[in-house]
């Protein structure tokens, strides 16, 4: 079980972080007042907090952690990260599933509605550490979990 979470978080941590320099969006880009949800990057904890009307599920000293439910049936925990008080970088994380090729549909998912909302990304490259499933695009959960 804790194998499993780690390669979770750890393909989700590689795949979608959410930052204007990470994912290369810009504000002019993105035809919305927002970076991230109802935020802007530089925001303080305070100013997120009074966004965001879902579940608090932790507040440290750099993170607000949330639960949503995005897309209608995706659950997922939401992290706003903060460096010097400021909003830098937002995540979201998918909660466990037993169907590991869920995991690369939730992403396809998220990945069209995000190129939706704030336009293609400057860059978009897929990094293979194994290769060994890279031309079976069924077997591609395995190559990430």
């Amino acid at each position: 079980m804790k194998n499993r979470i780690n390669r979770v978080i750890s393909f989700f941590i590689v795949v979608l972080i959410l930052s204007p320099s990470s994912l290369g969006y810009t504000q002019e880009v993105t035809n919305t007042k927002f970076d991230f949800r109802n935020t802007n990057w530089g925001m303080n904890k305070v100013e997120v907090k009074a966004t965001e009307f879902n579940e608090l599920i932790e507040d440290k000293d750099n993170m607000l952690i949330y639960a949503d439910v995005i897309g209608g049936d995706m659950n997922v925990i939401v992290a706003y990260i903060f460096e010097d008080g400021k909003l830098v970088k937002g995540k979201y994380l998918f909660r466990s599933t037993d169907d590991e090729n869920q995991y690369m549909q939730d992403y396809k998912r998220v990945k069209e509605t995000l190129t939706l909302k704030y336009g293609s990304p400057k860059s978009d490259e897929e990094i293979w550490k194994d290769e060994a499933h890279k031309g079976e695009p069924k077997k591609w959960a395995l190559a990430v979990t």
